[in-house]
């Protein structure tokens, strides 16, 4: 399986965990965690997982120097896209005219995008 890597800086980091990688999926729209629990989890984790996993995010990227990739609010956070380099992104932004054929397989809601990409 191969695990898709973004860019923070010039640090390569591998996705960390469903949570970014919907964030990353959503490319910058901003997502509650009502939205994170029904897309990225289809509401099989309970909200004080949900919560522990969301602090080990922050704590992980925190710990890496790029917890700036985030926007953070109340009860919602995107990706910043300004912040991360990522092929998806390239893709969307007319960087490369290589359309993918591989996109985040190993999760449910990344058939959606992939279906909208081909």
């Amino acid at each position: 399986m191969r695990i898709p890597t973004i860019y923070l800086g010039q640090r390569a980091v591998y996705t960390l965990s469903t949570l970014l990688a919907y964030l990353v999926d959503r490319a910058g729209a901003s997502c509650t965690i009502a939205q994170v629990l029904a897309g990225a989890f289809e509401d099989s984790i309970s909200r004080p997982y949900f919560n522990q996993l969301r602090n080990d995010l922050f704590q992980t990227l925190e710990e890496l120097g790029v917890m700036d990739c985030l926007d953070v609010a109340r009860g919602a956070a995107a990706i910043r896209r300004d912040r991360v380099e990522c092929d998806y992104y390239d893709y969307l932004d007319g960087k490369t005219n290589r359309k993918p054929t591989e996109y985040m397989t190993q999760y449910s809601f990344g058939e959606y995008t992939l279906a909208t990409l081909l």
